[in-house]
């Protein structure tokens, strides 16, 4: 299978996980900075639950794979050495942080069966 196969592949396995995720949802509510949440005053609910990002890391020892990955224009350098794989199509577009999450998930799961070498990360925004 070539760098591309191997892209769609886990690219559909991501958007499928993406579609599939259940994020548990947020309650946000206005209200003074040292506050608590109130359940009897106003507050709106995020079925998508916390806003983030998440990514694919791909270790250096990996140049072979990411050499092909930089010549079709996918995914880019992280400050830390390792090659990042955002979420790409629609999910890039989310801003839920498990959602994406799941995404990377599975895109890392197809990778691996490639025996790429990658990791999953994820941050709050």
């Amino acid at each position: 299978m070539n760098v591309d196969d191997i892209i769609d592949a886990a690219h559909h396995a991501g958007m499928s996980a993406f579609h599939s995720a259940k994020p548990t949802p947020m309650a946000v509510q206005s209200s003074g900075l040292f506050e608590s949440f109130d359940p009897s005053k106003p507050y709106e609910v995020v079925d998508d639950g916390v806003c983030g990002f998440a990514w694919i890391t791909i270790a250096k020892r990996q140049m072979k794979f990411v050499n092909q990955l930089k010549k079709s224009g996918i995914g880019d350098r992280d400050v830390y050495g390792t090659y990042t794989i955002r979420p790409m199509g629609g999910a890039s577009h989310s801003q839920s942080m498990e959602r994406k999450k799941a995404y990377c998930q599975a895109f890392a799961n197809v990778l691996r069966e490639h025996d790429i070498k990658c990791g999953v990360c994820s941050r709050l925004d």
